[in-house]
């Protein structure tokens, strides 16, 4: 039997060094992929690499998250039966692709598997990198022979595998107004209408602490609601998943603003949610940024 061809995608910016330790840790697998791409924002993202590495495909892009993915996607082409995406700060257990090839084999109805970070926690900003590889050390070494997908899908494309064959003609959007924040979402929902998205434990990895800045919560807050709102006008999400997000993000930013994490400005967040629902009521369309500017909305500064 013929053995399926494997590409990963990593997606890189700001963490050169991170990056290059999660490239020889993908080219280390008990599966060793067929091909590795990697796309970063600026030169430095891929310098600790090796570019003469025949089987490492180098990308620079100018773009947004979005437009970086949809870059590399077009660089894998559809030659490979499945492509597996993992975030530049996603350390995978060293049996990831050879368990995704055999989940794939055994359950036809899956287009999309995604897998597990061992160290749970919400928007955890993870562990240092000695200790995600003595997790991983001592997760790799028990046995586990099963076979299981949970059937409660992902949409995230951080620590992810899907079929070649469902990704055709398939991008993230990019007209998002608001950055590429629920991007993934969008376009796992479109993957779903392909088959069956689903996850398991047994592809599990560690994130890594490799937070480069703290972000702008204002603005990251005001993204969750209107690049919500814009996708539900777009008719890419239903009212009930559109109502889910507003009303999860906005839950978890106001309860969690109490406490703050130190990496992520929840109360920056939580203000950015209630200005987007405020300029909701007041009848915006959220369109793309360079669509008609009098009918849609751009971020409030004041």
């Amino acid at each position: 039997m013929t053995q399926p061809t494997v590409a990963v995608v990593i997606n890189t910016k700001g963490r050169p060094g991170v990056v290059a330790d999660i490239v020889k840790r993908v080219q280390t697998q008990t599966r060793a992929p067929d091909h590795i791409f990697v796309v970063g924002a600026h030169p430095l993202d891929l310098a600790a690499l090796d570019h003469d590495d025949a089987q490492l495909s180098c990308l620079i892009s100018r773009k947004g998250r979005a437009g970086r993915l949809n870059e590399a996607l077009d660089m894998v082409g559809s030659g490979y039966d499945h492509v597996i995406f993992f975030d530049d700060d996603y350390l995978p257990s060293r049996f990831w692709i050879e368990r995704a090839a055999q989940l794939f084999a055994a359950s036809p109805e899956f287009v999309a598997i995604a897998g597990e970070n061992i160290i749970q926690h919400t928007d955890s900003h993870g562990v240092s990198l000695s200790e995600a590889q003595s997790i991983l050390q001592w997760c790799d070494g028990l046995e586990t022979t099963s076979q299981a997908i949970s059937p409660r899908g992902s949409s995230y494309l951080g620590n992810i595998a899907i079929r070649g064959a469902a990704l055709d003609k398939i991008r993230l959007d990019e007209s998002l107004p608001f950055g590429s924040s629920l991007a993934d979402v969008d376009f796992c929902a479109k993957i779903s209408q392909r088959g069956r998205i689903g996850r398991a434990e047994q592809l599990n990895g560690v994130k890594i602490d490799a937070k480069t800045q703290r972000e702008n919560g204002r603005k990251a807050g005001f993204a969750q609601i209107a690049n919500a709102a814009y996708l539900a006008r777009k008719g890419s999400f239903s009212r009930g998943l559109t109502f889910k997000l507003m009303t999860r993000s906005l839950a978890a930013n106001a309860l969690h603003s109490v406490r703050p994490e130190p990496h992520i400005d929840r109360r920056g967040r939580l203000l950015g949610n209630l200005q987007a629902f405020a300029t909701l009521l007041h009848g915006a369309n959220f369109l793309p940024v360079n669509a008609d500017s009098s009918k849609g909305a751009a971020f409030p500064h004041s």
